[in-house]
């Protein structure tokens, strides 16, 4: 009986963070547990923005993972070292669990975005991933539009193979397990007022999000919002005021004439 190996794609940093989510998929399957993924876009005003890949782990899941010898922060922190404009968080929870955060800096909204499409960049089809594939522009009336589509690709194996035979769950069965397993979302915030939008949720904050069971698409837009109804009553407060100076300095003028 020969050995058992990996059958994830060799490559860069972006196959650490496959092999990554592999062997999450193999912790999820030892311990039943819910693994939480979430992509966020911020949206700024002025044609720049920032983003984030939040990777969040329950206590049992880290056990298990401490028990196959792999460190989930050891591992992102190799894929963001290679991509400088990533850089990487980690949280422990008090019962166990860990929360790490892949942040992108604030650039560019198309360098940005072209960020988290890379994200998939490289990978083979084999590979699970997030699907991230946004566009953001802004019309002339500074309306900012929201449009593309973002998913979660499972993998197509458990990652070992032993003899040239795949071992573990079908494609079917792995499919089925990371749907029940896996809470992947994407959050988007857009500047002004929200007009229209096919998220499933939205806060009080303006925040949009849409759950990742199968790949979507996405769309929003948004524009400035209106100024409050006390500036202008401030502003017209002022106006009046400013008048009501001006005419006492011009008739002071003209008896003093």
């Amino acid at each position: 009986m020969g050995p058992v190996s990996s059958s994830v794609s060799q490559g860069g940093p972006r196959s650490v963070a496959a092999r990554l989510l592999l062997v999450v998929v193999a912790a999820v399957l030892l311990s039943g547990c819910r693994v939480g993924a979430e992509v966020v876009l911020d949206v700024g005003s002025d044609g720049r923005g920032s983003a984030a890949v939040v990777l969040e782990l329950d206590a049992e899941v880290v056990r298990h993972l401490d028990e196959l010898g792999v460190d989930p922060a050891a591992e992102l922190a190799a894929a963001a070292t290679a991509a400088s404009a990533w850089e990487l968080g980690r949280e422990a929870a008090d019962d166990g669990g860990l929360r790490l955060v892949l942040t992108h800096a604030e650039a560019e909204l198309a360098v940005v975005t072209g960020a988290l499409r890379e994200l998939a960049a490289g990978l083979d089809e084999r590979d699970p991933a997030l699907l991230i594939d946004l566009e953001v522009r802004r019309d002339p009336d500074e309306v900012t539009v929201l449009t593309g589509s973002a998913g979660v690709r499972g993998p197509s194996t458990a990652g070992a193979v032993r003899d040239g035979q795949v071992l573990g769950p079908s494609p079917e069965e792995l499919a089925a397990l990371v749907e029940q397993t896996l809470d992947a979302r994407l959050e988007v915030r857009l500047p002004g007022r929200v007009e229209a939008h096919d998220a499933d949720e939205v806060d009080a904050g303006d925040a949009l999000r849409w759950h990742l069971d199968t790949p979507r698409e996405v769309t929003a837009t948004s524009r400035p919002a209106p100024w409050p109804w006390w500036w202008w009553a401030g502003g017209a407060a002022a106006l009046v005021g400013l008048a009501a100076v001006v005419v006492g300095v011009a008739r002071r003028v003209s008896r003093a004439g």
